[in-house]
């Protein structure tokens, strides 16, 4: 996970995502937007799910409240399970930019990914329930693309979520770099030494990095082969991950060096990305 990270990580910290154009797209627009993804997607299973929650007023809020998850500010949107009664809230802040429709889509994939199958902290790799949400957000993009959107405003959402991905990598590995300063020379960023400041922070923010490296594979599986590839999605999210175990992901066809170059290509493109822009 930490070899990963340092592949994906930005060392310059620069934040050149362009601002998005203001559109100012009602809610019913972003309902009907999400719903019509869903079923652009193709799988009755997820459109069911993805309905469920969209004609749900009482569990689908838009609200003027800022959302904070880390310390990267805040955030539009936020999806609740409550285990205990199976229900799944969302509440949505607006930035009247084509993100809002990022926003919702990727939290219904939050509830449907909830609503499949209950992942509980306590039982259950925190960290990883932004795969399915992650491979939704690239379908996503492909799918404004094929819906005429602005296509300079559908790459700076592409650009703005690589660049927070790779932010996330950077600041958590400065952590915990920091965190291991007080107990070891800080010339020494050995793996072994820095598992030692590994706290559940850190842990989460890297397993989300990881989460994207699973994203872009799975997402080019949907590519490749449409049914495999959402079929494999599918068996992600009924499968729990045992916080006991080091995760293998043989079951949806992927293995360590396929995550190791997708690391690699990300930082590559993503460095290239930044060069063409100068």
């Amino acid at each position: 996970m930490l070899d990963l990270s340092k592949n994906v990580k930005d060392s310059s910290f620069e934040n050149e995502a362009e601002p998005l154009k203001e559109i100012n797209l009602s809610k019913e627009e972003l309902i009907e937007i999400s719903r019509g993804f869903y079923k652009w997607l193709g799988d009755k299973e997820l459109y069911e799910y993805a309905n469920e929650m969209l004609d749900s007023k009482d569990h689908l809020q838009f609200k003027n409240t800022k959302y904070r998850i880390n310390d990267f500010g805040e955030i539009s949107g936020i999806t609740y399970s409550d285990a205990l009664f199976h229900e799944v809230y969302i509440g949505m802040n607006r930035e009247y930019t084509l993100f809002d429709a990022q926003a919702l889509n990727h939290e219904v994939m939050h509830s449907i990914d909830f609503k499949m199958n209950q992942k509980l902290p306590s039982n259950s790799y925190y960290g990883f329930h932004e795969v399915p949400t992650y491979t939704i957000d690239y379908l996503f993009f492909d799918y404004l693309e094929k819906m005429g959107y602005d296509l300079t405003e559908v790459n700076k959402l592409k650009f703005k979520k690589i660049e927070y991905i790779k932010g996330l990598a950077s600041y958590s590995l400065l952590k915990l770099q920091l965190s291991s300063f007080n107990k070891f020379d800080f010339k020494d960023f050995s793996n072994e030494r820095l598992k030692q400041g590994m706290n559940s922070f850190v842990r989460k923010n890297l397993l989300e990095v990881y989460s994207e490296l699973l994203a872009n594979i799975l997402y080019k599986q949907i590519k490749d082969n449409k049914k495999y590839g959402i079929d494999n999605l599918k068996r992600f999210i009924y499968t729990n991950l045992p916080i006991n175990e080091m995760p293998d992901f043989s079951f949806i066809n992927m293995s360590k060096q396929d995550l190791l170059n997708v690391s690699q290509n990300i930082g590559s493109e993503f460095l290239n990305s930044k060069v063409s822009k100068k």
